[in-house]
């Protein structure tokens, strides 16, 4: 039977690859946040809510890891007049989603809350959704429309690194591209992650969806600083 793979020649050929990508990963730059505009900046946190970080079905310790480093960077952020936004997963027993996923982040629920250590941070605006992909939901479009367009540059930290980071990131891109806006979407490495679970390997999808990033023309760096010697964050 003819297949679209040939696992021997991918083993033999094609993995090698991936220490290329690999190389390519390691050598992005570090991004000041000093040096970017704060009235010009949007942060946006993807899905850091309890039932990913804390306790549910789909909950991971690798996203639990991302509270503290996102903590002191909105912290900081917020400190120099940066604007913060949030996307909270929050599903009805309806969402068509819960089809082909477990049953999780439920609105009014443990689960879809941020979790406590963003809270009372000086986040501007919460946007609940009831699929992977923030940016189609309607009153982000409202606010991307009404007043998100007075940004240029969107800093995007969270969960997942393959699924909700990627669909938001990817799709607000080639939005950008088709209207020749020529927005910076930045992706600090220290600050999204993934999760381990069977086949799903955490470091390798990583790896992939990085550098998927970077062939799209997101500005993937490893980590973002602050402060006169770069150590605030």
């Amino acid at each position: 039977m003819n297949t679209f793979f040939n696992k021997k020649d991918i083993i033999n050929t094609d993995f090698p690859i991936i220490e290329q990508i690999i190389d390519i990963i390691h050598n992005v730059p570090s991004l000041n946040l000093d040096l970017l505009d704060s009235k010009e900046t949007v942060i946006c946190i993807v899905d850091m809510v309890k039932g990913f970080a804390i306790n549910g079905i789909l909950s991971s310790p690798k996203i639990n890891s991302l509270i503290a480093p996102i903590e002191n960077f909105v912290k900081y952020a917020t400190s120099k007049g940066f604007t913060t936004i949030a996307f909270l997963d929050q599903h009805t027993k309806d969402s068509i989603e819960l089809k082909f996923r477990p049953s999780h982040c439920l609105k009014d629920t443990f689960e879809s809350e941020l979790v406590d250590e963003l809270n009372n941070l000086g986040i501007t605006k919460i946007f609940p959704k009831n699929s992977t992909n923030g940016f189609v939901n309607d009153k982000y479009q409202k606010w991307l429309k009404e007043e998100g367009a007075i940004y240029r540059n969107f800093i995007v930290v969270g969960d997942c690194t393959d699924i909700c980071i990627s669909q938001y990131a990817l799709t607000q891109k080639a939005f950008f591209n088709e209207n020749n806006i020529d927005n910076r979407i930045i992706i600090p490495i220290n600050m999204i992650d993934t999760y381990d679970f069977e086949v799903h390997n955490a470091n390798l999808i990583n790896i992939f969806s990085l550098y998927q990033f970077i062939d799209n023309g997101l500005e993937v760096v490893k980590k973002i600083t602050g402060g006169d010697n770069n150590d605030k964050i």
